[in-house]
């Protein structure tokens, strides 16, 4: 399967929320991802029990200075199997997205940590 395909635009984003009002959904920038927040977007998936997952939409947003262009950061998500489809926003959040789950705040500090790594590396 190609995995961009999960990438979906606002409209068909629209139909999946009517289709599957079960459905989680996650933001974050998904610039630099790190196993814990894999570990994260398996838990919003998961139902009460192992059979009973639910669908996760994971709604790309834009970083402050990004490492990635936008189109590369969906991929990346969309590559993840824990999530079904891909919404890149196109500069702010969909109005929608009020019971989203946000990881922006640990994106941009696992970015923050890997550019000080980054930066040590070379510096010394």
């Amino acid at each position: 399967m190609d995995t961009r395909s999960k990438i979906i635009d606002d409209a068909r984003a629209g139909e999946l929320r009517t289709d599957h009002p079960e459905m989680r959904f996650v933001t974050g920038y998904f610039d630099v991802l790190v196993p814990s927040q894999v570990r994260t977007l398996q838990q919003l998936a998961s139902g009460e029990t192992p059979d009973e997952c639910r669908p996760l939409m994971a709604v790309v947003v834009d970083p402050p200075a990004p490492l990635l262009n936008a189109r590369a950061r969906a991929e990346l998500a969309a590559g993840l199997a824990v999530i079904d489809y891909v919404l890149l926003a196109s500069g702010v959040k969909p109005e929608w997205l009020t019971d989203a789950v946000s990881l922006e705040a640990e994106h941009e500090g696992s970015r923050q940590n890997l550019i000080a790594h980054v930066h040590r590396r070379h510096s010394g």
